[in-house]
């Protein structure tokens, strides 16, 4: 997804990770209406938890797909009807609508079969179970 690699940085769509993870969100709004949301990323002893705040976008405007070990979360923000339905005049707008796509590298494998997301309160949780690895690492063996 429009990622390229130079210079020893990884880079999507024309920024640098390392800039990326400094951005306020609203730095990142362009012509188009894209916006990037405030996004925690957490692990569990057993999962790793993807959490995205996107208040006032409904399920159905929302994607998650995954694909090895990346998640692939798209989305999108519109207004309601009320332009269609009455004239109006906005004397300030504050809020971000348009559309947004992420890209999250999981470090460690992940059950792709297993993973849940949940939209609550204006936040999309997605959880990761991690794939236990249920072999030892080492055993002492006794000898007889």
């Amino acid at each position: 997804m429009g990622e390229k690699k130079g210079a020893g940085k990884r880079i999507i769509s024309g920024i640098d990770l390392e800039s990326l993870m400094e951005m306020h969100p609203l730095d990142i709004v362009n012509d188009a209406g894209s916006f990037l949301p405030f996004t925690d990323i957490i692990e569990t002893e057993d999962s790793f938890v993807i959490e995205l705040e996107v208040p006032g976008i409904k399920k159905e405007n929302l994607a998650i797909e995954v694909s090895d070990n990346y998640i692939y979360v798209s989305g999108k923000k519109t207004r309601d009807d009320r332009e269609s339905k009455v004239r109006v005049k906005y004397y300030r707008m504050g809020r971000i609508y348009g559309a947004f796509k992420r890209v999250f590298e999981i470090p460690l494998p992940f059950n792709m079969h297993e993973v849940r997301a949940k939209l609550e309160k204006g936040v999309l949780t997605i959880t990761l179970p991690k794939i236990v690895d249920k072999r030892q690492k080492k055993i002492k063996v006794e000898i007889e």
